[in-house]
């Protein structure tokens, strides 16, 4: 019988859906064994507290870094909206 899904389980199988990430590159960031994500997924184990906090602190590195490009790509589109040349687009 499977163990009963926690909120902690839910959310981390939401996550897990809703990213559409890597199982492996999330158990890499989050140093946790790409098999305990795996079995949460299918639902033969809970997520403790322990994998939670670091599948969570993982999502919070990727989501800093995320931004950062993010900003800086914002960033390149604004300077490529001015024309090179002095003339009007």
């Amino acid at each position: 019988m499977p163990p009963p899904l926690t909120a902690a389980t839910r959310r981390v199988l939401r996550d897990l859906k809703a990213l559409g990430i890597s199982l492996r590159a999330l158990a890499r960031a989050a140093a946790v064994p790409n098999t305990t994500l795996a079995r949460i997924r299918r639902g033969a184990l809970g997520a403790s507290p322990v994998v939670t906090r670091k599948v969570a602190a993982a999502l919070e590195r990727w989501s800093a870094r995320l931004g950062r490009h993010a900003a800086q790509l914002g960033a390149a589109a604004q300077r490529s909206r001015r024309p090179r040349n002095g003339r009007a687009a």
